[in-house]
C-alpha cells in the first residue's frame, strides 16, 4: 500500500510530548503542511482530551 501525504501524526497524550513536538515543528513535517500548526489550538485540544468527563452517563467504576 502506498503511503499518502498528510497521514500519521502520532504523539503521546501528555503535555511534555506535545510541547516537544511543537518545539521541533514535528506536526507540520508529519502532516506535510506548510507553516505548521497553531500551538494554542494543539494545547486546547490536549486540554479537552485530558479533562475528566464529569457526569458522564452510563460510566461506572467497580
Amino acid at each position: 500500500m502506498r503511503r499518502r501525504p498528510g497521514r500519521g501524526a502520532y504523539v503521546h497524550l501528555t503535555q511534555e510530548c506535545v510541547t516537544a513536538a511543537i518545539a521541533r515543528k514535528a506536526f507540520g513535517r508529519a502532516l506535510r503542511i506548510g507553516g505548521g500548526l497553531d500551538p494554542s489550538d494543539l494545547e486546547r485540544a490536549l486540554e479537552q482530551l485530558t479533562e475528566p468527563n464529569v457526569g458522564s452517563v452510563g460510566m461506572t467504576t467497580r
